[in-house]
Protein backbone atom coordinates (compact mmCIF):
# COMPACT_ATOMS: atom_id res chain seq x y z
CA UNK A 1 0.00 0.00 0.00
CA UNK A 2 2.80 2.48 0.72
CA UNK A 3 4.37 1.88 -2.23
CA UNK A 4 1.29 2.14 -3.93
CA UNK A 5 0.92 5.78 -2.11
CA UNK A 6 4.83 6.45 -2.89
CA UNK A 7 4.43 6.00 -6.78
CA UNK A 8 1.09 7.23 -7.41
CA UNK A 9 0.03 9.89 -5.04
CA UNK A 10 2.25 12.29 -5.69
CA UNK A 11 0.55 13.18 -9.29
CA UNK A 12 -1.21 15.72 -11.56
CA UNK A 13 -4.68 15.41 -12.68
CA UNK A 14 -4.83 13.53 -15.70
CA UNK A 15 -5.28 15.01 -19.15
CA UNK A 16 -8.80 14.08 -20.55
CA UNK A 17 -11.48 14.69 -21.40
CA UNK A 18 -26.33 -1.75 -26.95
CA UNK A 19 -26.28 -1.86 -30.62
CA UNK A 20 -23.86 -2.01 -32.65
CA UNK A 21 -23.17 2.11 -32.87
CA UNK A 22 -20.53 3.51 -35.18
CA UNK A 23 -19.24 7.04 -34.97
CA UNK A 24 -18.91 7.87 -39.21
CA UNK A 25 -15.28 9.36 -39.52
CA UNK A 26 -16.97 11.11 -42.75
CA UNK A 27 -19.78 12.15 -39.99
CA UNK A 28 -17.76 13.00 -36.48
CA UNK A 29 -14.13 12.80 -36.67
CA UNK A 30 -11.10 11.92 -38.69
CA UNK A 31 -9.86 8.71 -38.34
CA UNK A 32 -6.77 7.84 -35.78
CA UNK A 33 -3.22 8.02 -37.60
CA UNK A 34 0.47 8.93 -36.18
CA UNK A 35 -0.26 12.68 -37.79
CA UNK A 36 -3.31 13.22 -35.49
CA UNK A 37 -2.42 16.37 -33.91
CA UNK A 38 -2.47 17.10 -29.67
CA UNK A 39 -5.74 18.11 -28.81
CA UNK A 40 -7.61 16.41 -31.63
CA UNK A 41 -10.42 13.77 -31.66
CA UNK A 42 -10.30 10.65 -33.80
CA UNK A 43 -11.93 7.48 -34.53
CA UNK A 44 -10.02 4.04 -33.83
CA UNK A 45 -11.25 0.59 -33.07
CA UNK A 46 -11.80 0.19 -29.40
CA UNK A 47 -9.64 -3.75 -29.74
CA UNK A 48 -6.84 -2.17 -31.27
CA UNK A 49 -6.25 0.21 -28.72
CA UNK A 50 -3.63 0.00 -26.00
CA UNK A 51 -4.59 -0.21 -22.06
CA UNK A 52 -2.20 1.49 -19.49
CA UNK A 53 -2.99 -0.95 -16.62
CA UNK A 54 -3.36 -4.53 -16.25
CA UNK A 55 -6.95 -5.19 -14.99
CA UNK A 56 -10.72 -3.57 -15.00
CA UNK A 57 -13.46 -4.34 -12.95
CA UNK A 58 -15.44 -6.60 -14.52
CA UNK A 59 -18.99 -5.57 -12.82
CA UNK A 60 -17.96 -2.31 -13.28
CA UNK A 61 -17.68 -2.68 -17.35
CA UNK A 62 -20.84 -4.81 -17.30
CA UNK A 63 -22.87 -1.57 -15.66
CA UNK A 64 -20.85 0.20 -18.18
CA UNK A 65 -22.13 -1.59 -21.29
CA UNK A 66 -25.66 -2.05 -19.97
CA UNK A 67 -26.49 1.67 -19.98
CA UNK A 68 -24.88 2.66 -23.03
CA UNK A 69 -27.26 -0.69 -24.30
CA UNK A 70 -30.32 0.86 -22.82
CA UNK A 71 -30.01 4.47 -24.67
CA UNK A 72 -32.70 4.97 -26.39
CA UNK A 73 -31.56 5.14 -30.64
CA UNK A 74 -28.48 5.51 -32.28
CA UNK A 75 -28.79 9.55 -32.40
CA UNK A 76 -28.56 9.19 -28.18
CA UNK A 77 -25.93 6.61 -28.70
CA UNK A 78 -23.85 8.92 -30.94
CA UNK A 79 -24.06 11.65 -28.66
CA UNK A 80 -22.70 10.13 -26.15
CA UNK A 81 -19.83 8.61 -27.97
CA UNK A 82 -19.66 11.97 -29.29
CA UNK A 83 -19.20 13.60 -25.42
CA UNK A 84 -16.63 10.91 -24.42
CA UNK A 85 -14.16 10.52 -25.71
CA UNK A 86 -10.85 8.78 -24.20
CA UNK A 87 -7.44 10.18 -23.42
CA UNK A 88 -4.94 8.63 -25.73
CA UNK A 89 -1.55 9.07 -26.13
CA UNK A 90 0.26 8.21 -29.78
CA UNK A 91 3.41 5.81 -28.78
CA UNK A 92 6.30 4.26 -30.91
CA UNK A 93 5.07 2.80 -33.86
CA UNK A 94 1.72 4.84 -34.38
CA UNK A 95 0.15 2.74 -31.15
CA UNK A 96 -2.49 4.49 -29.16
CA UNK A 97 -2.41 4.09 -25.62
CA UNK A 98 -5.91 4.86 -23.59
CA UNK A 99 -4.75 6.47 -20.18
CA UNK A 100 -8.08 6.38 -19.10
CA UNK A 101 -11.69 5.48 -19.20
CA UNK A 102 -10.79 1.54 -19.54
CA UNK A 103 -14.12 0.80 -18.33
CA UNK A 104 -15.71 2.49 -21.15
CA UNK A 105 -13.85 1.55 -23.61
CA UNK A 106 -13.84 -2.20 -22.87
CA UNK A 107 -17.67 -1.90 -22.69
CA UNK A 108 -18.04 -0.19 -25.99
CA UNK A 109 -15.73 -3.08 -26.92
CA UNK A 110 -18.26 -5.48 -25.93
CA UNK A 111 -21.21 -3.78 -27.01
CA UNK A 112 -19.52 -4.07 -30.65
CA UNK A 113 -19.05 -0.51 -31.12
CA UNK A 114 -16.76 -0.58 -33.95
CA UNK A 115 -14.86 2.66 -33.56
CA UNK A 116 -14.73 4.65 -30.47
CA UNK A 117 -13.56 8.51 -30.18
CA UNK A 118 -9.92 9.22 -28.56
CA UNK A 119 -8.83 12.52 -27.75
CA UNK A 120 -4.93 12.88 -28.32
CA UNK A 121 -3.42 14.45 -25.21
CA UNK A 122 0.53 13.82 -26.40
CA UNK A 123 2.01 12.47 -29.59
CA UNK A 124 5.52 10.94 -27.89
CA UNK A 125 5.52 8.27 -31.53
CA UNK A 126 8.93 9.54 -32.06
CA UNK A 127 10.42 8.33 -28.69
CA UNK A 128 12.01 4.71 -28.92
CA UNK A 129 10.38 2.68 -26.48
CA UNK A 130 12.47 3.12 -23.40
CA UNK A 131 12.21 6.82 -23.50
CA UNK A 132 8.44 6.82 -23.95
CA UNK A 133 7.95 4.56 -20.99
CA UNK A 134 9.78 6.26 -18.69
CA UNK A 135 7.64 9.32 -20.18
CA UNK A 136 4.31 7.41 -19.24
CA UNK A 137 5.85 6.67 -15.98
CA UNK A 138 6.91 10.52 -15.25
CA UNK A 139 3.44 11.42 -15.87
CA UNK A 140 1.82 8.86 -14.32
CA UNK A 141 -0.01 7.80 -17.16
CA UNK A 142 0.21 4.14 -16.18
CA UNK A 143 -0.89 1.80 -13.40
CA UNK A 144 2.02 -1.01 -13.34
CA UNK A 145 0.17 -3.46 -11.03
CA UNK A 146 -2.26 -6.35 -11.68
CA UNK A 147 -5.37 -7.78 -11.01
CA UNK A 148 -4.01 -9.14 -7.42
CA UNK A 149 -2.08 -5.38 -6.97
CA UNK A 150 1.45 -7.17 -7.19
CA UNK A 151 3.77 -4.79 -8.44
CA UNK A 152 4.95 -2.22 -9.75
CA UNK A 153 5.76 -4.76 -13.20
CA UNK A 154 7.78 -3.67 -15.82
CA UNK A 155 6.07 -2.53 -19.44
CA UNK A 156 7.09 -5.47 -20.93
CA UNK A 157 4.22 -7.18 -19.02
CA UNK A 158 1.19 -4.81 -19.89
CA UNK A 159 -1.56 -6.63 -21.81
CA UNK A 160 -1.68 -5.61 -25.25
CA UNK A 161 -5.34 -5.28 -26.07
CA UNK A 162 -8.44 -4.24 -23.75
CA UNK A 163 -10.03 -7.83 -23.98
CA UNK A 164 -6.67 -9.06 -22.02
CA UNK A 165 -7.29 -6.92 -19.31
CA UNK A 166 -8.04 -9.42 -16.30
CA UNK A 167 -11.13 -8.73 -13.65
CA UNK A 168 -10.12 -6.60 -10.55
CA UNK A 169 -13.28 -7.32 -8.24
CA UNK A 170 -11.76 -4.89 -5.59
CA UNK A 171 -11.92 -2.59 -8.69
CA UNK A 172 -15.63 -2.49 -8.58
CA UNK A 173 -16.17 -2.44 -4.87
CA UNK A 174 -14.14 0.70 -4.97
CA UNK A 175 -16.61 1.90 -7.96
CA UNK A 176 -19.45 0.78 -5.62
CA UNK A 177 -18.39 2.54 -2.27
CA UNK A 178 -17.89 5.67 -4.45
CA UNK A 179 -20.97 5.60 -5.70
CA UNK A 180 -22.57 5.37 -2.60
CA UNK A 181 -20.94 8.37 -1.30
CA UNK A 182 -18.05 6.48 0.75
CA UNK A 183 -15.66 8.79 -0.95
CA UNK A 184 -15.41 11.72 -3.33
CA UNK A 185 -14.66 11.11 -7.24
CA UNK A 186 -11.14 13.09 -8.03
CA UNK A 187 -9.25 13.62 -10.88
CA UNK A 188 -6.28 11.88 -9.30
CA UNK A 189 -5.33 8.76 -11.90
CA UNK A 190 -6.09 5.24 -10.54
CA UNK A 191 -7.98 6.95 -7.64
CA UNK A 192 -10.01 3.93 -7.51
CA UNK A 193 -7.72 1.71 -7.79
CA UNK A 194 -5.62 3.23 -4.67
CA UNK A 195 -9.18 2.25 -2.57
CA UNK A 196 -9.12 -1.17 -4.53
CA UNK A 197 -5.63 -2.00 -2.77
CA UNK A 198 -6.99 -0.31 0.55
CA UNK A 199 -10.16 -2.82 0.62
CA UNK A 200 -8.14 -5.86 -0.25
CA UNK A 201 -6.65 -6.94 2.77
CA UNK A 202 -9.69 -5.30 4.69
CA UNK A 203 -12.60 -6.97 3.00
CA UNK A 204 -13.76 -10.58 2.00
CA UNK A 205 -15.05 -10.92 -1.81
CA UNK A 206 -16.42 -13.70 -2.70
CA UNK A 207 -18.26 -14.85 -4.82
CA UNK A 208 -22.21 -13.91 -4.54
CA UNK A 209 -21.34 -11.91 -1.65
CA UNK A 210 -20.86 -8.32 -3.40
CA UNK A 211 -23.68 -6.22 -1.61
CA UNK A 212 -22.53 -7.57 1.83
CA UNK A 213 -18.49 -6.69 0.70
CA UNK A 214 -19.54 -3.18 0.19
CA UNK A 215 -21.54 -2.78 3.30
CA UNK A 216 -18.12 -4.05 5.05
CA UNK A 217 -16.27 -1.47 2.83
CA UNK A 218 -18.89 1.41 3.71
CA UNK A 219 -17.95 0.67 7.73
CA UNK A 220 -14.27 1.66 7.07
CA UNK A 221 -14.56 3.80 4.62
CA UNK A 222 -13.70 6.96 7.36
CA UNK A 223 -11.45 5.21 8.98
CA UNK A 224 -7.84 7.76 9.59
CA UNK A 225 -5.91 4.27 7.66
CA UNK A 226 -7.47 5.32 4.44
CA UNK A 227 -6.59 9.80 5.17
CA UNK A 228 -4.22 9.71 2.86
CA UNK A 229 -6.28 8.18 -0.02
CA UNK A 230 -7.93 10.71 -2.81
CA UNK A 231 -11.28 11.65 -1.78
CA UNK A 232 -11.11 10.56 1.64
CA UNK A 233 -14.16 11.96 3.44
CA UNK A 234 -13.33 12.81 7.34
CA UNK A 235 -15.97 11.68 9.58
Amino acid sequence: MKKLLALLLITACKTGGGGNATLRADDEAPTCSARAPVGSVCLYPPGEVRPTQFSVGAREVAQKRAAFAKLPDDAARQAFLAANPAPAVIGPEAAFYVIDKHHQTRALLEEGVAVVPLKIVRDWSAKAPPDFWAAMFAERFVFPFDAQGNGPLEPAAFPVRLADLADDPYRSLAAAVTAKGGFKKTDVPFAEFLWAAFFRPRVALAEGDFDQAVEAAMKIVHDPAAAMLPGFIQH
